[in-house]
């Protein structure tokens, strides 16, 4: 019996925009649908056909969603569980996912003071951290202006080379770059450029705390990493070349390769985020950790050991968690879907 497939479910959004799959389902079927998993987690569910193309990501912020989760939360209660999500996070204590937990265990520079004996630092400068990704986990993430992550570290140092004489500027590789074998690395990016150009960024070759960048660093940089979520709720601005955070309002994003050399231009005159954005940058926080992943008992790092164990796990956090349609973020869906929020992209 032929079984004709209509609908298809993707685990993960990388296989949305950058994987072959949907194309060739083109070739079986153009009115087969594929919906994108991993954005409904923002509050929004999006159904693509399968193209020739890449899936037009919908941005994944939207205010009026924000404030039907949060309506019923006193001012009180949100501080509460923001302090609460920030020290699971910063503590390594976050089972949610393996690179947020890895970033932060068995970390070897623990304070300013051992940051400084470990590196040559420019005492009168500012400093400066900018936050690699993965080269070949995914090559690209979200709508980002280079073309893959390797580029944008290129040219970001590249732009920023001269400064490097006056400020300190630390690269910190990605904490699962181990996991995904390159022969181009973080770190030979890095002594390429200090090589060719003269500059002297520092590789941080020590897995240093990130709780140290947020006591230490005047601004970081990243291309769209969760440092863009992190970081602005301790008043750390935060430069960016993706729209992850862009109607957010919590990093310098920049919309355009040209805006993102102007913004670096001016970097040593980047002020600490106010008050008012401080607030915004944790609201989102608590939205983007809290009511975007299931609470896993165990180390995910545990789980990932055996293949039964993580889909028992995570079955059983389905199963006992409350009822679908009680939960905020399901309403708030519903008010999505109810006023045509919902994002449809067709070819």
């Amino acid at each position: 019996m032929k079984i004709k497939i209509t609908d298809v479910v993707l685990s993960h959004n990388v296989y949305a925009d950058y994987g072959i799959f949907f194309r060739v389902a083109y070739l079986v079927d153009p009115n087969i649908k594929f919906y994108d998993g991993e954005t409904t987690k923002n509050g929004y569910i999006t159904i693509q056909n399968a193209t020739k193309g890449f899936i037009k990501k919908p941005r994944c912020f939207n205010q009026e969603i924000m404030d039907i989760i949060f309506s019923d939360i006193s001012e009180k209660e949100l501080q509460k569980e923001y302090e609460y999500t920030i020290f699971l996070r910063i503590n390594g204590k976050n089972h949610k996912n393996f690179d947020n937990s890895n970033v932060y265990l068995n970390t070897e520079i623990n304070s300013i003071g051992e940051l400084k004996d470990r590196y040559a630092i420019q005492k009168k400068g500012k400093n400066f951290f900018i936050f690699s990704h993965a080269f070949v986990d995914a090559v690209k993430y979200f709508d980002t202006l280079y073309s893959d992550f390797y580029t944008w570290l290129y040219e970001t140092l590249l732009l920023l080379s001269k400064k490097t004489l006056e400020h300190n500027f630390y690269v910190k590789p990605h904490p699962s770059e181990y996991i995904y074998k390159c022969d181009i690395t973080v770190k030979s990016v890095v002594d390429e450029i200090n090589t060719k150009y003269g500059a002297k960024f520092i590789y941080l070759d020590k897995k240093v705390d990130n709780k140290v960048v947020f006591e230490y660093a005047d601004a970081c940089l990243t291309c769209t990493g969760t440092i863009g979520v992190e970081a602005p709720c301790f008043g750390i601005p935060v430069f960016t070349t993706s729209n992850f955070l862009e109607t957010t309002k919590t990093t310098i994003n920049s919309l355009t390769i040209d805006e993102y050399k102007k913004n670096l231009e001016n970097i040593e005159n980047v002020q600490r985020l106010s008050d008012d954005v401080v607030e915004r940058a944790r609201l989102y926080f608590i939205f983007f950790d809290k009511y975007s992943m299931i609470d896993l008992e165990n180390p995910i790092e545990d789980i990932y050991k055996y293949s039964y164990k993580q889909y028992e796990l995570i079955n059983n956090c389905i199963l006992n968690s409350p009822k679908i349609k009680d939960q905020r973020l399901f309403k708030a869906f519903k008010h999505s879907m109810k006023n045509n929020y919902l994002y449809v992209y067709k070819t």
